[in-house]
């Protein structure tokens, strides 16, 4: 990521979804996307175990990395 330039960021890129339909889009909107959309499940799963079971432990990639680091301990 730190080596992306402004100009790849807006380079389009085409994909297919998994229907196989064509699709086109820049790079960064693309990425923004990625990061996005793995955040909307996180929360669908954190709203379901609240529901059935109280609310779930922290969640958050920097809590995982703290704790793989040894920066703090798992929950």
């Amino acid at each position: 990521m730190e080596a992306l330039t402004a100009a790849d960021l807006d380079r389009i890129v085409d994909y297919r979804n998994t229907e196989g339909r064509p699709f086109h889009g820049r790079l960064g909107v693309l990425l923004q996307h990625v990061l996005t959309h793995a955040v909307h499940h996180r929360s669908e799963i954190a709203t379901m175990l609240t529901m059935i079971s109280g609310s779930p432990p922290e969640t958050s990639l920097l809590v995982y990395h703290l704790a793989a680091t040894g920066q703090k301990s798992r929950p």
